[in-house]
This record gives C-alpha cells, structure tokens and sequence, in this order.
C-alpha cells in the first residue's frame, strides 16, 4: 500500500523534506484502493 501512497500523494516517505507528508490513511488512498478492490 506504501507505493500507492507514493504515486497517489507524490511524496517518498524516506525524504526528510516531505516524509511529514506520507499519510497511508490519506483520503486519496484510500479511494484509490477501494478503486482497485471494486474492480478485481
């Protein structure tokens, strides 16, 4: 799920300038994986 939070934030979790940024729970995640669980 990390590298959905990655493309849909465009934040890298291992950089110091905006890991404060990298939210797994973030709404955009989120949807993006109901998305992907409606369509399997």
């Amino acid at each position: 799920m990390s590298d959905i939070t990655i493309c849909a934030l465009a934040v890298d979790r291992r950089s110091v300038k905006v890991a404060k940024h990298f939210n797994l729970l973030h709404p955009a995640v989120l949807k993006m994986v109901r998305f992907i669980i409606d369509k399997m």
